[in-house]
């Protein structure tokens, strides 16, 4: 694959975060404040400077677009359960999933429910708690593809948002170092294709799930891809929901791969140097 194009990450960051600036009503200067020189803004939305991840993490927030958790988002609820939902928010912002646990376990309300979408939301719930507080990936799997199958089928053509969202979430948790993507790529086929019953932002997730599984296992070009291709399609949505967190992902893609060809550089400099070494010591003792 070739190498990633700095003019192409330089352009598109520049232009995205000018377009939301511009929306939000303010100046160049104002984005700056505290943060930066009004002259580097410019040169970043003119796509001459790339910002590095700790600077432009402080210009998204300032943009209100605050890094953000990946699998538990915009909060599916549950019919009629007005309480529940707020409860689930609430543990969700505060990210204490071992008090989710106990909530979802001490309610109940699986026993009540009777739409299959209300118990795909709890069990969806239930599996991302079990992930995130219990580690265990067997249990979470199981739960998640129960909450999927209440109503998905393989031979389903159209997806709804949350069922996006949960195999999206099912292909994280699968993805191990070294193994292909081939869940995410199904998913993936199925957004470009436009397979899904309407637009909804947890379906933003899936960009930041793939690039984020390439990213962990050293794919970083691929990364950059699939991070910059999430970036298109928040722009073609109006969305700013996981901007930060895929804009974040893109500039810490090019941190890594520089560092690899700063090592790969290093290393053959190194190679060369003792090769050469070698060969004078050789010469000077024929001498």
């Amino acid at each position: 694959m070739p190498a990633i194009p700095d003019n192409l990450l330089a352009a598109t960051m520049g232009r995205k975060l000018a377009t939301v600036r511009r929306a939000q009503g303010l100046s160049q200067h104002q984005l700056a404040q505290d943060i930066c020189s009004q002259p580097m803004i410019s040169h970043i939305e003119n796509g001459t400077y790339i910002p590095n991840a700790i600077l432009l993490a402080k210009l998204c927030e300032r943009l209100n677009m605050p890094l953000e958790q990946a699998l538990l988002s915009h909060y599916p609820e549950i019919d009629q359960q007005p309480e529940f939902n707020q409860q689930i928010k609430q543990l969700c912002n505060a990210h204490d999933y071992r008090g989710m646990l106990d909530y979802l376990d001490a309610t109940g309300l699986a026993e009540h429910l009777e739409l299959a979408t209300d118990l795909q939301t709890y069990y969806y719930y239930h599996g991302i708690a079990v992930f995130q507080e219990l580690h265990t990936t067997t249990d979470s799997l199981r739960e998640l593809q129960m909450a999927l199958d209440y109503t998905f089928t393989p031979r389903q053509q159209v997806l709804t948002p949350t069922e996006i969202l949960i195999l999206s979430s099912i292909s994280f948790i699968k993805s191990t170092p070294h193994t292909n993507q081939t869940d995410f790529e199904h998913v993936l086929a199925i957004v470009n294709a436009g397979r899904f019953t309407h637009y909804d932002e947890n379906i933003n997730i899936l960009f930041y799930l793939y690039s984020l599984a390439l990213y962990q296992d050293h794919h970083f070009q691929k990364a950059f891809a699939i991070a910059n291709q999430g970036i298109d399609w928040l722009s073609n949505h109006d969305s700013h929901y996981m901007l930060a967190d895929l804009f974040l992902l893109v500039a810490c893609t090019i941190k890594k791969e520089l560092r690899q060809k700063i090592d790969f550089c290093r290393s053959s400099f190194l190679k060369f140097y003792m090769a050469h070494s070698t060969a004078l010591i050789i010469v000077q003792f024929l001498i």
